[in-house]
């Protein structure tokens, strides 16, 4: 099964690492919507998780995205 997932590339990204480094990587590259999300502006982070949606072309878990994405935000 894993390889017939990996063929399809429809396989989910659940590694913790992985995940941090695009979604650091997506931080750093939108920062006026890093801002705006610390200004309390909701659509801010929509858009965030879509370009990280984006970046792993639909493959990364979207809890674990906005689980992560939440808590690297307050770290910044």
């Amino acid at each position: 099964i894993d390889d017939i997932l990996d063929k399809k590339k429809i396989k989910q990204i659940n590694n913790i690492d992985e995940l941090k480094d695009i979604i650091d990587n997506i931080i750093l590259n939108n920062k006026e919507s890093v801002i705006d999300y610390k200004n309390g502006k909701d659509r801010a982070i929509k858009y965030l998780i879509g370009q990280i949606m984006k970046e792993t072309k639909g493959q990364a878990n979207p809890i674990m995205v906005n689980e992560l994405l939440i808590d690297l935000l307050n770290k910044y």
